[in-house]
């Protein structure tokens, strides 16, 4: 097993990690989304009902539908900040004339006791997720979906 790594693929790998974690919030963003927001493609809408004076004083029955996206909050994290952390001992720079030169790394090993594993490498990752802003297309989404809130008069049961 070759245990040297060009040092620019070894942050570049500890990098993509980091694109790749975002990108897993993001889509848990979305299917979180989909699975509350939508039931088979149908806009989710909760219903309730309330008890409330009309024009004369006439308490009337009134039913009140919401998409549910409107009322509970969409989880939006992502990556806000990441600190990678790792010690390496070059072993070699390549100098070919026709590529940019290359340094060929070692990850230092651990420290610690001697229990046989030599080749463990001591890579610290510090990461800082927040709550991200809304993009521009769920916040247009939530101000069509605040349009679909519907207020009407129950409709009563004749006997």
């Amino acid at each position: 097993m070759k245990s040297e790594i060009a040092l620019s693929k070894l942050i570049g790998a500890l990098i993509r990690d980091v694109v790749d974690a975002d990108g897993m919030a993001a889509q848990a963003t979305a299917d979180f989304i989909q699975s509350v927001g939508f039931d088979k493609g149908e806009l989710r809408m909760v219903q309730f009902t309330y008890d409330h004076p009309d024009q004369s004083g006439v308490m009337k029955k009134y039913v009140v539908s919401v998409p549910l996206l409107t009322i509970v909050p969409i989880p939006l994290l992502g990556v806000q900040e990441a600190e990678l952390s790792f010690t390496t001992t070059v072993v070699e720079m390549s100098s070919d004339e026709k590529s940019a030169p290359m340094l060929l790394a070692k990850v230092a090993p651990s420290a610690g006791g001697d229990d046989g594993k030599q080749d463990q490498a001591n890579i610290t990752f510090t990461v800082k997720m927040s709550r991200t802003d809304m993009p521009a297309g769920i916040s247009n989404m939530m101000g069509l979906l605040g349009n679909k809130v519907q207020v009407a008069e129950a409709q009563t049961e004749k006997k």
